[in-house]
């Protein structure tokens, strides 16, 4: 009754297809880098206009992504749903359980970054910011959750700083383990220079956690002062000294959580069905 794509490149040709041969109407989701990165450059920017301008719908995770959509394509309508957190693995639980879980020591700060290693998360940031970091919180560590093209340098980085025994790389971990991870830290850093609406803030503050994120794309419609703070990306001593306020700052965990839910799967699962059910109308 519905045909849902994702992204506006791979399957959206097939979508098309799909849409003229049964008549059916053709929705697509745009998560960030369709849009940021691919849309701008050819070939690919001449297929995503083709796409948006023949959907009946378009789904972006942020409205910055729709007004960026837009400068792409007119007359299209618009919905905004992040992915948000799944709640019922990203949730609150004894940090200190946790820690003795992970085996990661109790007495410690622990800054927690996850994602892929690649250039565009500005993992290269979080490192120098954490080395000004520990000039004033000594018991701090970094752990890192995630795998890329960018380890090695960033792990060159690391001990080029002196900062082997206070940044720790952890590899990639499956949804259970990052959870644990989360409800472990202190703080989650999103040091990224380019997003959608970043599912996995979205998951810290499920685990009622505060985040310092950089103020790109879609994450400051996400990021609050009840939940944390931002800043400029590429900024390292902006970013150490919101990484050291949000450590000594004594945060409202259910202020965080009540955040966290409004950004959560089941709750974008509620708009998207109403979006289905719009469709399904004009269809009768």
């Amino acid at each position: 009754d519905v045909i849902h794509m994702h992204g506006t490149l791979s399957e959206a040709p097939l979508g098309l297809k799909l849409k003229k041969d049964y008549k059916k109407p053709l929705l697509v989701t745009l998560y960030g880098e369709d849009v940021n990165r691919y849309a701008k450059q050819m070939p690919s920017n001449y297929l995503s206009k083709l796409i948006l301008k023949s959907v009946d719908g378009v789904i972006c995770q942020s409205k910055f992504l729709e007004n960026e959509t837009r400068n792409m394509v007119i007359n299209n309508k618009f919905f905004i749903i992040p992915m948000g957190a799944l709640t019922s693995k990203f949730k609150p639980k004894s940090q200190n359980k946790a820690r003795k879980t992970l085996n990661l020591p109790e007495n410690k700060k622990i800054v927690l970054f996850v994602g892929h290693l690649a250039v565009r998360k500005g993992v290269d940031y979080l490192i120098r910011a954490f080395g000004i970091v520990l000039k004033k919180e000594k018991d701090a560590l970094c752990c890192i959750v995630g795998k890329g093209y960018s380890e090695r340098d960033l792990k060159s980085l690391t001990s080029i700083l002196k900062l082997d025994g206070y940044v720790k790389f952890l590899g990639s971990k499956s949804n259970e383990e990052v959870a644990l991870y989360m409800n472990a830290c202190d703080l989650f850093v999103l040091p990224s220079l380019s997003e959608g609406l970043p599912v996995v803030l979205c998951e810290a503050l499920a685990c009622g956690k505060p985040v310092v994120a950089t103020n790109v794309s879609g994450t400051p419609e996400l990021v609050n002062k009840d939940v944390g703070y931002l800043v400029e990306p590429k900024d390292v001593e902006g970013l150490a000294d919101k990484i050291l306020l949000a450590l000594s700052k004594k945060w409202d965990k259910k202020k965080i959580l009540k955040r966290g839910k409004e950004f959560s799967i089941s709750n974008s699962a509620k708009k998207l069905m109403k979006v289905y059910k719009s469709f399904l109308k004009k269809k009768s």
